[in-house]
């Protein structure tokens, strides 16, 4: 599933370049902004920066046994933070690489695929990410600092 709000949303928008992009880094878009990711087993990750020089937040929201499917599963505990800006950066340019990638999208939600979202104010834009697609973006996902 690919959707599209809003005209021509392709990602960073004016004013979002940062001393980064000249160095050859990804850019953030401008803010405010939300990346959202359900791993295939539902465990929702978030970050968000909601204004120019505002921290970029995180939020790990898991799936309890009281919402899983078995009963008995559980994603961890809650956390949340704040991502240092080089990896914000890193999660947002793979994710936007996810999306652009037909050949990585899913065409229905099923146990073990991804659910990806990226929303700019030029429109939200979401994807099913195919099993074993997003290993990348998990791996990322795991570098962001614990409770």
């Amino acid at each position: 599933m690919t959707r599209s709000q809003g005209p021509g949303d392709r990602g960073p928008g004016p004013g979002a370049a940062g001393p980064s992009e000249a160095a050859g880094e990804p850019a953030l878009p401008a803010p405010p902004w939300r990346l959202e990711f359900a791993d295939g087993s539902g465990n929702l990750h978030r970050l968000t920066q909601d204004g120019p020089g505002a921290p970029v937040r995180w939020v790990y929201d898991p799936v309890t046994p009281a919402r899983s499917s078995s009963g008995l599963y559980s994603g961890g505990p809650a956390r949340a933070g704040d991502a240092a800006p080089d990896l914000a950066r890193a999660l947002w340019a793979e994710a936007e690489r996810l999306a652009a990638a037909p050949a990585t999208h899913a065409p229905t939600r099923a146990k073990g695929t991804g659910h990806l979202a990226l929303e700019t104010p030029a429109g939200r834009r979401e994807v099913l990410v195919a099993q074993g697609a997003f290993a990348d973006l998990e791996a990322l996902v795991a570098r962001l600092p614990g409770p």
